[in-house]
């Protein structure tokens, strides 16, 4: 998650990354939002993205928290080694991954995720850019077919 201060985020307010903030093992709820929100609710990390009921109820208890502090979710973060990957089932698998993330974003109210360029240098991808670019235009899709879908705002 990036938090940005709530007064200034509409003009390029100051904001960090959680990831920037410390383990969330080892920092509690204010430093470090998401993951140590669900686990002193009782779930495990594991279940981080899950699209359960229980899941979707603290993202958005999380999300009014963090504007009761006077800040906003700017954006979920992030998704790694997404796109050009050559395994269809692989490929399916982050399909999944992907659109999971469109319902915690509602729940956030943000309408942001951060998608870090893919690293891997084995022979499971490609970095053939039609292919990149491909996937990557898939993932647009989807969000632009579950935003209209819910009626909410466009996601990106």
């Amino acid at each position: 998650m990036v938090l940005t201060d709530w007064a200034s985020s509409k003009t390029n307010g100051f904001g960090i990354a959680t990831l920037s903030l410390g383990n969330w093992r080892e920092h509690r709820l204010e430093p470090r939002c998401w993951a140590a929100y669900l686990e002193e609710n009782g779930l495990p990390g594991d279940q981080l993205w899950e699209t359960t009921p229980q899941n979707l109820c603290l993202a958005r208890q999380l999300g009014d928290l963090v504007k009761s502090m006077g800040m906003r979710i700017t954006c979920t973060q992030p998704l790694r080694q997404i796109e050009g990957v050559k395994d269809p089932a692989e490929r399916r698998a982050n399909i999944s991954l992907v659109a999971k993330r469109f319902p915690f974003m509602q729940a956030f109210d943000t309408d942001l995720v951060f998608m870090c360029a893919n690293i891997r240098t084995d022979s499971g991808v490609t970095s053939d850019l039609k292919t990149v670019g491909r996937d990557l235009a898939e993932f647009g899709d989807m969000a632009t077919s579950f935003s209209n879908a819910d009626g909410g705002r466009m996601l990106r």
